[in-house]
């Protein structure tokens, strides 16, 4: 590829290059990322690519809105455990278990990271992310008053891996960007009913609508 040629360029070698531990090898040459990145810019070498990927069996009906959109789905299952205070209504989640079926997973640690990532900003959208709009205005346009999680709010966020390879992905894989955020309110939901018996179809789950409840 491109960084390749300015790679071989830099090192001055026609052979095999290594790239480990953030440096470019051939034998007892070496360079930086960082500096083939710099020599890259200064050659004006375009280190981007687009393309595109078009799937068979996909139909949408424009006037019904039936019918089969996606060429693959991303398969998920969430629990939650919480802690519900019934004198404050404030609902705190002490475990998650956060599974997926995603075809291969060809990065592992990136895709633990995708599904804990995804798994506390649905923590956030199902107990604390109250958006306050009032004549087409939002009211709460700072992290004041629109209360996303931080590290220190979130549980033991564990992930599962499903591995069952999708053969018409790249790799085998599926795509894992929203799922991880889309159960995660459902499961503490339903959570809060089993432990309260209350079934709240309201979000986010704030104290007050938990304490009325």
């Amino acid at each position: 590829g491109r960084i390749d040629k300015v790679v071989r360029q830099e090192l001055k070698v026609k052979g095999q290059v290594l790239s480990k531990n953030g440096f470019y090898k051939a034998g007892n040459k070496k360079a930086a990322y960082a500096d083939i990145i710099a020599r890259c810019w200064a050659q004006r070498v375009h280190l981007s690519q687009a393309g595109w990927f078009r799937v068979e069996g996909t139909t949408f009906g424009e006037k019904d809105g039936q019918g089969n959109p996606y060429f693959v789905y991303t398969w998920s299952t969430m629990i939650a455990e919480v802690e519900v205070d019934t004198e404050t209504g404030l609902v705190e989640v002490l475990n998650f278990i956060s599974a997926h079926d995603i075809g291969k997973a060809v990065n592992p640690q990136q895709v633990e990271g995708q599904i804990q990532g995804g798994g506390l900003q649905g923590i956030g959208y199902a107990l604390s992310e109250n958006l306050v709009v009032d004549g087409g205005c939002m009211r709460n346009p700072d992290f004041a008053g629109y209360i996303i999680p931080t590290a220190m709010d979130s549980p033991d966020i564990v992930p599962i891996i499903v591995e069952e390879k999708y053969p018409k992905g790249p790799y085998g894989a599926k795509g894992l960007g929203e799922p991880p955020l889309i159960c995660a309110a459902p499961a503490i939901a339903n959570a809060v009913y089993n432990a309260t018996g209350k079934r709240l179809n309201d979000l986010p789950l704030i104290p007050e609508r938990v304490k009325c409840a």
